[in-house]
């Protein structure tokens, strides 16, 4: 029989594919999914990684083809969390430099304001990872994953939440007109990625201990799963009625006297 905290993840987990499979679902129903390419290749990255962990082994032996690549943890392994986040990452910078161009490509002044942003975005994130290169050769292979997970990861997501916590600062200074969607993924990431980067950030600093890291990943995962519900909530929703053009006020003639 299953404990009770096993069977709260797993009920947590299918709620996260069903909120999953529920934003694709309304995106491509109600024809969003053409408002911001790469955040369906980051939804659909996101189902898959959720996926293999149902579906595949929680254990592998020595002779099996993927321990070499998974270790015997298999799909529950630290190097897979590892792999799925890393790749998750580079979709969300994805997103934002999608976001960034579809925003600000019809504004020329916000658009030489977007390229100085995206610069000091990766300039940041090259800088970050150079000084953290240096102490991958300075610890064992055992605590290489835990060293990538706490330190390289918040660094890859600073640089994101930067990205896009700039161009909503954009879309204000500028006024600049925006998608429904396009608004409902920045309000929703940016808060998600600063939640997630302290998380990362605190177990780095307390360590990989269980409780610990049992109770920052509840928050994490509560926080998701708010995200998720947001964006089904705003992939369903009716599309705005077109507006009608107004024609030119009547003149009123000034009558003789």
């Amino acid at each position: 029989m299953l404990a009770k905290g096993a069977i709260v993840e797993i009920a947590v987990a299918c709620m996260v594919l069903v909120l999953t499979v529920t934003v694709l679902v309304g995106l491509f129903m109600r024809r969003r999914y053409r408002v911001c390419y790469s955040f369906v290749g980051y939804l659909l990255a996101v189902l898959v990684g959720d996926l293999l962990l149902f579906v595949g082994p929680s254990s592998l032996q020595d002779g099996d083809w993927l321990f070499g690549i998974l270790g015997k943890g298999g799909f529950y392994s630290r190097r897979f969390w590892l792999a799925k986040e890393l790749i998750l990452n580079l979709m969300k910078f994805a997103v934002a430099l999608e976001l960034a161009y579809r925003t600000v490509r019809a504004f020329p002044g916000a658009r030489s304001t977007a390229r100085k942003l995206l610069f000091v975005a990766f300039a940041a994130i090259l800088v970050s990872v150079a000084a953290f290169m240096p102490q991958v050769s300075e610890v064992n292979d055992a605590d290489l994953i835990n060293r990538m997970a706490g330190q390289l990861q918040p660094r890859v997501l600073s640089g994101t939440v930067w990205l896009l916590t700039g161009i909503a600062s954009l879309v204000l200074w500028y006024r600049l007109p925006v998608d429904r969607f396009h608004k409902a993924i920045l309000t929703g990431f940016v808060p998600f990625l600063l939640i997630f980067t302290i998380a990362l950030n605190a177990i780095d600093s307390h360590g990989w201990s269980d409780p610990f890291r049992r109770a920052v990943n509840y928050v994490h995962t509560l926080a998701y799963v708010l995200l998720l519900a947001y964006w089904a909530w705003e992939a369903w929703a009716p599309p705005a009625p077109p507006t009608v053009a107004r024609g030119p006020a009547p003149v009123l003639e000034r009558q003789a006297v």
